[in-house]
């Protein structure tokens, strides 16, 4: 089924019903993102008399300059309704920083909304004091006060930027932007003749077009905090105009918190020529391509002819409409086009990898799964049962079944429509103290915060992570690695062919991937799963690199 609008409708109350669990210990380590309150979107926290949100701007930044970037409130209109919502820069998303590989810049942030914040430049391999990570590379930002990031940029490729301090209400909320990083490297891509950077977010909002409220403690803790509005930076039915026989292309990233993304360009090809850190490979032509939270990828297209081309959010049994890209006439046919039909191999990234591969010094095993104290939810929830799949049986008039990839089916075996259902999966009674998602060692089955491995600087790690499919709710879980960068080498025992540097990858339920990790980059970090909501929970382990 095929929407062009982003309707909303009321939420269907069978999707999933509040439950009272007994607060999991978590530890005493908890993580401090896990406790901070949350002052929210509206009260007397919000100053009056908000700026209107400012149009998104392209930065080009040389080597050594100085940026002066703010998070503070703005009156945003999001799908025709003008609310308080956060941003960098005044604008959602916030400035497209274009920076050359190997410089460094300062940009002089100032924190100017209603809680502690940080920013945290995904992906770049950096200096650990510059991560963004609250309590572990810097302290938190306190309101009103500044901090000075000194950002560096060893790799080519498309970056984004984000809070690491209640990513489900701050980032949620508006507070992401891009970084491209430019290469040093002639003809480091292939010829291209323009270029666009398109940020992927969703925004949960209530009947009357307001965003739904968040509270103390991260809700929706489940399946994380699905919004019923896609956007494509910032806006639903996002548009731009290209001209026909020239090649475009588009770096992609998803700044959502939750959603997975089946990004296509209706009826085109795509031509996959770069990943999170960097070109790929081996490239390939696509019909579409998933961006789990926090991932990016780096595409070029050909439209070969005038006209409208839908870009479409492609999920199992859902095609939805998020955006247009407009064709215009062209009397000639780029230079760019002749050589788009070949998909080169990058022998150089092939080469790094099975060298990596050929050292590896160090093996670690994890799993992922999430725990839960059933014997507090009385063995029912208003007449439905949660199964260890995660469906909802029994009852009720209608259940539903939240499959892995995101589709949600009902009890009949077809595909539910969340344009028609209303929100995907209102799992608004599952808060972070009542669930405990977990990334657990394998070798010393400890879990979360009680995990702290150390490695030293060059060590070469095998990292084998298992999604486990007997979780008591199975799902995927999109794992990035701070600091450092890895190549996904296998999948479930099959050597993986698309070879590429990555920092985010999605691990489906029940499979198991092994990542190469060199571990070059000095410093305490952390990997986590990038559900915000599933972070909140505890879903990290830390991890020191020694020089």
């Amino acid at each position: 089924m095929e929407t062009t609008k982003h309707k909303v409708h009321k939420r269907r109350k069978i999707i999933l019903v509040p439950l009272v669990v007994l607060v999991l210990a978590v530890g005493s380590g908890l993580y401090y993102w896990q406790t901070h309150r949350v002052t929210n979107l509206s009260g007397s926290s919000v100053p009056k008399n908000l700026a209107t949100a400012k149009s998104q701007q392209e930065i080009s930044l040389k080597n050594g300059e100085v940026y002066n970037l703010k998070a503070s409130f703005v009156l945003n209109d999001l799908n025709g309704v003008k609310q308080p919502m956060l941003a960098y820069g005044e604008s959602i998303p916030g400035p497209t920083f274009r920076v050359k590989q190997g410089d460094k810049v300062v940009v002089n942030f100032e924190n100017d909304i209603n809680m502690d914040t940080t920013v945290h430049a995904h992906g770049l391999r950096q200096d650990v004091k510059m991560d963004g990570t609250p309590t572990m590379s810097q302290d938190p930002i306190k309101v009103g006060d500044t901090f000075k990031y000194e950002w560096s940029f060893p790799d080519p490729g498309v970056y984004w930027y984000h809070p690491h301090i209640r990513e489900d209400y701050q980032q949620g909320s508006g507070m992401y932007g891009a970084i491209v990083v430019e290469p040093k490297i002639a003809n480091y891509w292939p010829a291209a003749d323009n270029e666009q950077t398109l940020i992927l977010a969703d925004a949960l909002i209530d009947e009357s077009g307001k965003l739904v409220q968040f509270n103390d403690k991260a809700d929706h803790t489940l399946m994380g905090r699905y919004g019923n509005l896609m956007l494509i930076n910032g806006k639903t039915n996002w548009q731009t105009e290209v001209k026909a026989n020239t090649v475009q292309r588009f770096y992609i990233a998803n700044a959502s918190s939750a959603r997975p993304y089946r990004f296509a360009l209706n009826g085109m090809k795509m031509k996959v020529v770069g990943s999170d850190n960097g070109r790929v490979g081996n490239e390939r032509f696509v019909d579409a391509l998933t961006l789990s939270p926090g991932e990016r990828y780096i595409v070029d297209v050909v439209f070969d002819k005038a006209g409208n081309v839908a870009i479409k959010n492609n999920a199992p049994g859902v095609l939805t409409t998020i955006g247009t890209v407009k064709v215009t006439e062209n009397s000639a046919v780029s230079s760019s086009v002749a050589s788009y039909a070949t998909l080169r191999t990058n022998q150089d990234v092939m080469d790094d990898i099975a060298n990596l591969a050929s050292k590896v010094s160090v093996s670690k095993r994890l799993s992922l799964d999430m725990t839960m104290d059933m014997g507090s939810m009385s063995g029912s929830m208003s007449g439905g049962h949660m199964m260890s799949d995660g469906s909802m049986m029994g009852g009720g008039t209608t259940s539903t079944h939240m499959m892995a990839d995101g589709t949600m089916m009902d009890s009949n075996g077809n595909t539910v429509d969340p344009e028609t259902a209303g929100i995907e999966w209102a799992d608004t009674g599952m808060t972070a103290t009542g669930v405990k998602w977990k990334i657990t060692d394998q070798d010393t089955n400890k879990s979360n915060d009680a995990v702290k491995w150390t490695f030293n600087k060059g060590d070469v790690v095998r990292m084998t992570i298992k999604n486990d499919s007997n979780s008591m709710h199975p799902m995927q879980h999109p794992i990035h690695l701070h600091g450092q960068r890895f190549a996904v080498v296998s999948k479930n025992g099959k050597a993986n062919t698309n070879i590429e540097w990555k920092d985010t990858m999605t691990i489906p339920s029940g499979q198991t991937y092994e990542l190469l990790v060199v571990m070059d980059n000095p410093g305490e970090w952390m990997l986590h799963c990038h559900i915000a909501e599933h972070l909140e929970t505890g879903m990290a382990i830390t991890f020191e690199v020694k020089e």
